[in-house]
């Protein structure tokens, strides 16, 4: 039990010795027990140490065909998959849409492929309208209160997380005027 603690102390005071440097443990004048590289005077004894255990594959080991202390090679950080890019195209900001059916159509129209996987959501007044993502570029969404509403679609992964959303576009859904 007390050879752990003596480990984890010299791995953590002498990171910089090489493995075969001889490592002193002495104690000052007030009972405080001390390591080092460099003995401080001729009271200073060698310590006895645990053999250190290595462990292949890490780091510190060489790959296969490489000289010792040879660094493996850093795999390059992937590229930042780019946003899809799109818009609503219909309904038209501020549009006066004038239907009994309380129906409202949107249409996206996509500047860029959809990732694979992923799909689009429909949101009336920051609400989903589809519980599913849908491949689908537009989508009818019902019972449609009188009113200002605001539309918008995003674009979420195969995980449903949310990769992009469009601004949002007013539209104001009203009764048929008269004529």
């Amino acid at each position: 039990m007390r050879a752990l603690p003596l480990l984890l102390l010299t791995s953590f005071l002498l990171p910089g010795l090489p493995a075969a440097a001889e490592v002193y443990r002495w104690t000052d004048a007030n009972g405080v027990v001390h390591y080092g590289d460099k003995a401080p005077d001729a009271k200073a004894k060698p310590a006895q140490l645990p053999q250190l255990q290595v462990i292949p594959g890490t780091p510190a080991a060489a790959a296969p065909g490489k000289p010792a202390g040879a660094s493996a090679p850093t795999a390059e950080p992937a590229p930042a998959a780019e946003k899809p890019r799109l818009s609503i195209a219909a309904p038209q900001p501020e549009q006066v849409i004038r239907d009994t059916s309380r129906q409202l159509s949107v249409r996206v129209d996509l500047q860029s492929p959809l990732p694979e996987g992923a799909g689009l959501i429909y949101y009336l007044d920051g609400v989903a309208q589809n519980a599913q993502p849908t491949q689908e570029r537009g989508q009818i969404i019902g019972n449609v209160d009188r009113g200002s509403h605001l539309v918008d679609v995003g674009v979420v992964d195969r995980n449903g997380k949310l990769l992009v959303r469009t601004p949002p576009v007013i539209v104001h859904v009203m009764p048929p005027g008269k004529h």
